[in-house]
Formats: C-alpha cells, sequence, structure tokens
C-alpha cells in the first residue's frame, strides 16, 4: 500500500513537465502576439499567467493529482493521458468560446503535447526495477 503511494507520487511528480510546457507556450505566445509592446508585454504577461492563472494552475494540479492518484496504471497509460487531457480541456475549450481568449486553445494544445512527454517519463517509473 505504501509502495503504491509512493509510485503514485512520483507519478504525480511527473507533471512538472505540463506546468513548464504549458506555461511556456502560453508565455510566447502572448509575448508574440504582442510585440509591438515587448518589454511591457514581458511583463504583464508573465503577471497574468501567474497572477491572474493562479485558479488555472490550482484548478490543473488538484484535478491532475486525483486523476494520477486514481486513474493511472501501467496497462492503460495512453488511454488515461488522454482521458486526463480531455477532461481538463473541457473549461478551456468552454472558456474559449464564452471569453473569446484564443490563449485557452494554446494551453490546451500544450497540455495535449507535454502529456506525451510525460508518458515516457511515466513508464521510466513504472519500468524502474525497484517497483516491479
Amino acid at each position: 500500500m505504501i509502495e503504491q503511494l509512493k509510485l503514485k507520487i512520483k507519478i504525480f511528480l511527473t507533471n512538472w513537465v505540463n506546468l513548464l510546457g504549458i506555461f511556456l507556450a502560453t508565455y510566447s505566445a502572448i509575448i508574440i502576439s504582442d510585440i509591438s509592446n515587448f518589454p511591457q508585454t514581458l511583463f504583464f504577461s508573465l503577471y497574468s499567467i501567474l497572477g491572474y492563472g493562479f485558479l488555472f494552475w490550482r484548478g490543473f494540479l488538484i484535478a491532475i493529482f486525483f486523476m494520477d492518484m486514481i486513474l493511472l496504471n501501467k496497462k492503460n497509460t495512453n488511454i488515461i493521458l488522454f482521458i486526463e487531457w480531455f477532461t481538463i480541456s473541457i473549461p478551456f475549450v468552454y472558456w474559449i468560446f464564452k471569453y473569446g481568449q484564443w490563449i485557452f486553445g494554446v494551453a490546451i494544445l500544450a497540455f495535449f503535447i507535454t502529456q506525451y512527454y510525460r508518458k515516457e517519463k511515466i513508464m521510466k517509473i513504472f519500468n524502474d526495477p525497484k517497483h516491479q
């Protein structure tokens, strides 16, 4: 039981890939979209992603934590990572249309791509002889 919990926590910690990927993608997209005000854009995009986006980051981590703890296993890793991406992305698709903010689309795409890279890290954990 304790070993399973340690394994799940190690897997959850692979979410740094998602956090970094989403952050870099949205930060870059915002800067590119307002390149004419480059100095201000550097600061204000950082502020909006970290400050205004705090609710996103908190909700994202809570949702993915519970989904990792409950769903993730070695057999169905691809399907489960897709389900995580799909489920967590639903509110952001809604917000794209409700608020007209295309940056949510960038975050959804970045999350999809980073789930692929995260899978490699998860499979290394599953294939580690300590967890066999």
